[in-house]
């Protein structure tokens, strides 16, 4: 008999967990939802940068790269407003709230004493 994630996990029986609509889906979601968190960093400025000669110009090329997929209009796989149609998020939302979003701004003073 082989033992499920729930019933080794948690100190419960898994016949007491309640059961959920399986979506066939669901792993593509996280994915998906994944891109969205990963453009996000890009746009405030936290691409992870580590072992690059030009951090600061890197994050600033990943923010312009990320700023414009924000922007598209464009609906072909992958693309920002087809990941919000997969995922029935609102695209004005998450573009409205970018700017409001803190951004990392570091000096090379800065970078010099992070990489001690």
């Amino acid at each position: 008999m082989a033992w499920t994630m729930a019933e080794v996990s948690y100190p419960i029986l898994a016949n007491q967990i309640p059961k959920r609509e399986k979506d066939e889906f669901e792993p593509e979601k996280d994915l998906w939802a994944s891109v969205i968190k990963e453009a996000i960093q890009c746009y405030q400025g936290r691409a992870d940068v580590k072992g690059c000669v030009h951090p600061e110009l890197v994050r600033e090329i990943e923010r312009g790269q990320a700023k414009r997929w924000f922007a598209s209009e464009s609906t072909i796989p992958g693309t920002f407003l087809w990941i919000c149609r997969r995922l029935k998020l609102k695209p004005s939302t998450i573009r409205a709230k970018l700017d409001d979003m803190p951004r990392l701004t570091l000096h090379r003073k800065q970078y010099k004493e992070r990489a001690k």
